[in-house]
């Protein structure tokens, strides 16, 4: 059995995300998860911080803690290939302890944030086709 720890993007700011992660590690937790969230679920602590960026920033403060995404979705926010581009680049940074998880968007959050209508449209630079 092992036990993570969720990193919540939209609870809190980065920073404090990053010494949540080293303590996880020293007090013995196997993993930190980021949320990959575009916009908080609520408004009341404005935080949203870029989990790809953070994963890296925690991958050089610790050495044994495996690093993953709760979720990460690669379709209405990102292209397929830049997160296979950003999962690979965390992988490296922290000498294999990155471990990538995929789903699809929560209806309520596929429609991007507030104000949006619909889903955000991705166009496939091979195919000029959008989706």
């Amino acid at each position: 059995m092992k036990f993570a720890w969720l990193c919540s993007h939209e609870s809190c700011q980065p920073e404090i995300l990053v010494e949540q992660a080293v303590l996880a590690e020293s007090a013995g937790f196997d993993m930190v998860l980021a949320s990959d969230h575009f916009h908080p679920w609520g408004d009341d602590t404005s935080a949203a911080g870029f989990a790809w960026s953070w994963l890296g920033a925690v991958a050089a403060r610790t050495s044994q803690l495996e690093l993953g995404t709760s979720v990460t979705c690669p379709l209405f926010r990102y292209h397929p290939g830049l997160i296979a581009q950003a999962a690979a680049t965390v992988d490296r940074l922290s000498n294999g302890r990155f471990t990538l998880a995929l789903a699809a968007p929560r209806p309520a959050r596929a429609a991007g944030p507030p104000g949006s209508h619909g889903p955000v449209r991705i166009l496939w630079p091979s195919s000029g086709r959008s989706v």
